[in-house]
């Protein structure tokens, strides 16, 4: 994971950019340095967390963490929180509404009469 070649394509700024990762994506912005002395999650394993651990982060199990412009989210059904986190911080909670309630499964959502 420490290639520096590698790593030295990104360019990545939480002053500038909204940054995501899912899952093993954690990894990559932890390598970055981007997650040192922040609570993020992962995909469930102990290896990851041992290594993000190492690399200065705060493992926490849960679907979705967000801290000031970076955001980390477990699992793929957790794209959602991820994309709405997005969504909101650039549109505002209604567009951010409007487009989960789009990709919801059918079960979740009330069809209104002439939708």
């Amino acid at each position: 994971m420490i290639d520096k070649a590698f790593l030295s394509s990104f360019n990545l700024d939480e002053n500038r950019q909204l940054i995501g990762a899912i899952d093993s994506g954690a990894l990559l912005l932890s390598a970055l340095g981007l997650l040192k002395g922040r609570k993020v999650t992962s995909y469930p394993s102990a290896e990851i967390k041992k290594t993000l651990e190492s690399m200065g982060a705060e493992v926490v199990w849960k679907s979705f963490v967000q801290e000031g412009r970076i955001a980390t989210a477990a699992q793929c059904i957790a794209g959602q929180h991820l994309a709405g986190w997005v969504i909101e911080t650039l549109a505002g909670v209604e567009q951010k509404d409007k487009a989960l309630r789009s990709a919801a499964p059918l079960d979740e959502i009330k069809i209104k009469e002439n939708d």
